[in-house]
C-alpha cells in the first residue's frame, strides 16, 4: 500500500430488511472510488450483524450473497479507541490493527441510517460520509420529521402517530383512535397510508381504504418496532430532490415518479420491478422548482445533515407542496435516482463520489 494513499473503510450491507439494496449501492461505490487517492477496504456487514472484512468482488458483493463465501473474508471490528482509529481484524487466535482514515457507510435503514454507525464512527474519532448520530436517527423517524417539517414552514400531511405496543395492548381502539382523528381533520377519511416510521425503501408500507385494510396494516406495521405513522393520501405528483453539501449544500435537479396503473412506490416496484418511472429534470415552471429546492434544503440545514440526503414531496393537484420524508442514506448505485439527479446537471458519479469523501474529511461532526 502506497502511504500517500489515504485509506478508507466502506462498511455496507447491515442487519436491515434493506440489505439487499445497500450491497448494491456499495458495489458501484466501491467502483467509483479513485484508486489514486484511496486504498479501499470492505467490510460487509451480514443480515445477521456479522462483520466480515472482504476482498470479494463488487460482482459478489452486488449480488448479496457471494462475498459471504469469499475464501479470505476475515472477522473485523471498528475500534471504539479514539487512540487507534482503525480496524481490527482478527485471524485465529491473533488480530492485527489497520488504520483508517475516512469511513464511507453504505448501510440503509435501520442499525446504520438510523444513526448507530454514526455513533460508533464518533467514538472511534474517524471522519465518515454522512449525517451525524442525531440528524441520522430524527431523519430517520417519519414522525420526528414531520416536526421539522413544521419548523421549516412547509405543509405536510395530516397524520396520526403510535407506537407499535400501544397497537398491540389495544389493537382495536387504536383502529377506531386513527379513524377517528382522520374524521375530524378532513372530508374524507380514506384512503390512508400505513408505515413504520423508522423504515425505508417503503418496507411496510400500506395503502388502506377501509377499516379492515387500517387494522391489518397497523398490525403488519407494528412488526417492525418502534412508532407508526398513518398519513393522508395527498393527490398529485411525485418529486424527489437530491441534496450535497455540509453548511452550503447544492441540489441537483429534481425527479418526478410516475406511477402505472393506480400502484404505490413500494419496495418491489422501486427495486424488482418496472411499474414506475422517473423524469428527470421534472417539467415544472422555474418558480416551484425554486420553491422546492429552496425546501429541501431547509429541511435538510434545520436537521443538521452533512455529505447527502435525498427529500421527498409531494406536489398537490393545486400546486401546494407538502413534505415526505427525507433519507440520509438514500439509494446509492449509479442507476439511483440520487446519482442520476446529480448527473442531470453534469457531475458525474466519480465526482459525487469524490465530493463525498471530501466533504467527510472537512466536516465538523
Amino acid at each position: 500500500m502506497s502511504r500517500e494513499k489515504k485509506q478508507i473503510l466502506v462498511v455496507f450491507g447491515g442487519a436491515s430488511p434493506e440489505y439487499e439494496v445497500a450491497c448494491d449501492s456499495a458495489a458501484s461505490l466501491i467502483d467509483a472510488i479513485d484508486r489514486e487517492k484511496f486504498d479501499v477496504h470492505c467490510v460487509g456487514i451480514s443480515k445477521d450483524g456479522q462483520w466480515w472484512l472482504t476482498k470479494a468482488s463488487t460482482k459478489e458483493i452486488a449480488d448479496s450473497i457471494s462475498w459471504l463465501e469469499h475464501s479470505e473474508n476475515k472477522r473485523a471490528v471498528l475500534s471504539p479507541d479514539r487512540g487507534a482509529k482503525g480496524l481490527i481484524i482478527m485471524e485465529g487466535n491473533s488480530w492485527s490493527l489497520q488504520h483508517i482514515d475516512v469511513i464511507f457507510p453504505m448501510v440503509h435503514g435501520e442499525t446504520g441510517e438510523d444513526g448507530e454507525l454514526p455513533a460508533l464512527f464518533e467514538l472511534a474519532g474517524i471522519p465518515y460520509v454522512g449525517s451525524g448520530v442525531c440528524s441520522s436517527a430524527c431523519s430517520m423517524d417519519k414522525t420526528v420529521t414531520m416536526m421539522f417539517s413544521d419548523i421549516c414552514g412547509i405543509k405536510r400531511p395530516n397524520y396520526f402517530c403510535c407506537t407499535c405496543s400501544d397497537f398491540k395492548k389495544a389493537p382495536e381502539k387504536t383502529t377506531d383512535d386513527v379513524i377517528s382523528m382522520f374524521e375530524s381533520c378532513q372530508e374524507q377519511v380514506f384512503p390512508l397510508f400505513v408505515k413504520p416510521a423508522s423504515t425505508g425503501s417503503s418496507i411496510g408500507i400500506s395503502k388502506v381504504f377501509d377499516r379492515a385494510q387500517l387494522f391489518t396494516a397497523l398490525r403488519e406495521a407494528s412488526k417492525f418496532g418502534g412508532h407508526i405513522i398513518v398519513e393522508e393520501n395527498i393527490s398529485g405528483r411525485e418529486m424527489k430532490v437530491a441534496v450535497m453539501g455540509n453548511d452550503e449544500p447544492v441540489t441537483g435537479d429534481i425527479c418526478e415518479i410516475f406511477m402505472s396503473d393506480g400502484n404505490i412506490n413500494s419496495y418491489e416496484l422501486k427495486y424488482k420491478s418496472n411499474g414506475s418511472h422517473k423524469i428527470i429534470p421534472a417539467e415544472l415552471p422555474e418558480d416551484k422548482v425554486a420553491e422546492i429546492k429552496k425546501a429541501a434544503v431547509d429541511i435538510y440545514k434545520k436537521l443538521n445533515c452533512k455529505g447527502f440526503s435525498r427529500v421527498d414531496f409531494f406536489l398537490r393537484d393545486d400546486g401546494e407542496l407538502y413534505f415526505n420524508e427525507i433519507n440520509t442514506i438514500p439509494g446509492f448505485s449509479r442507476k439511483s435516482i440520487f446519482s442520476l439527479m446529480f448527473n442531470s446537471i453534469g457531475i458525474s458519479y466519480e465526482e459525487i463520489v469524490d465530493e463525498l469523501i471530501t466533504l467527510a474529511l472537512v466536516a465538523e461532526k
